[in-house]
């Protein structure tokens, strides 16, 4: 078959023309991604950088500290001196005593479907949670084994990606694995 030269820049001037214009489709798409961005913007992500300076200001220049996986055991231990003699109450489950000292936490199981913030003003003021033994477990994040021996932020990603990854990814990837083995 052959062609002839006007024939070819027919073809082009049509295909670009037809590229111009949107179909409705794209139009739907484009409109969806912009109310889709416009109701991502309300909610907070922690992938996003903070500066001090935007934290301070938004506290209403109280003390605000960003726990990160870097500086977490500082940032909940300096509200507490050597000279403290006796602990500190911190995120209402725990208290902090002077370095060196082993932190006693207490766990509190709340409903994700029903809790409120009157659910934490309740508890902090009846003290219901002092009531609840000592947790001593292998996850204390201060003083449990797994933390002493440096294991807890690691088995804390492999948990993570068990918990991200989807179940039928696992299977697949047993799958393939078993019949590059056969």
């Amino acid at each position: 078959m052959h062609f002839t030269k006007p024939s070819i820049l027919a073809l082009s001037l049509l295909t670009s023309a037809s590229a111009a214009q949107e179909s409705p489709l794209e139009q739907a798409k484009v409109q969806a991604q912009f109310w889709f961005d416009k109701l991502s913007s309300y909610i907070p992500s922690p992938n996003k950088p903070h500066t001090p300076a935007a934290a301070a200001a938004k506290a209403g220049g109280k003390t605000l500290n960003v726990l990160t996986l870097s500086d977490w055991e500082q940032t909940i231990r300096s509200s507490v001196t050597p000279q403290t003699a006796t602990p500190v109450e911190c995120l209402w489950i725990m208290d902090v005593p002077a370095p060196g000292k082993p932190v006693d936490i207490r766990i509190k199981a709340l409903n994700s479907t029903t809790t409120t913030v009157k659910t934490f003003t309740d508890l902090y003021a009846s003290k219901d949670w002092k009531s609840k033994p000592v947790y001593e477990g292998y996850f204390h994040p201060f003083d449990g084994v797994l933390a002493q021996s440096g294991l807890a932020v690691p088995l804390g990603y492999i948990f993570w990606v068990f918990a991200v990854v989807p179940s039928w990814m696992f299977m697949l990837g047993i799958s393939f694995l078993s019949r590059t083995i056969m």
